[in-house]
């Protein structure tokens, strides 16, 4: 039981990167990752508005999605069941 919850999250660096998965070396164990699904933060966005007034106006923005780069430092959750697929929940630091 102890090694299932030792398990569920981690901090790993970024190996290998292929489209929107990723594999992740945790140097605690010494053991990289299966491709890991990278969480994503559907729909998403910003509205911006000027100050009032005549020229008053808003821009939008949404955001795309995230890919963390080799080398970086990310946060890992695994579900918690023997050899359960994991999540890159995103970049630490």
């Amino acid at each position: 039981m102890d090694t299932l919850l030792k398990r569920l999250v981690q901090i790993g660096t970024v190996t290998d990167v292929k489209g929107t998965k990723a594999r992740v070396l945790f140097r605690e164990s010494n053991m990289t990752s299966a491709w890991l699904s990278v969480l994503q933060i559907s729909g998403a966005g910003v509205s911006v508005e000027t100050a009032s007034g005549p020229e008053a106006h808003t821009h939008q923005a949404s955001v795309g999605t995230w890919v963390p780069k080799i080398n970086d430092t990310v946060l890992v959750l695994y579900l918690p069941v023997q050899n359960s697929d994991g999540f890159i929940l995103g970049k630490v630091g």
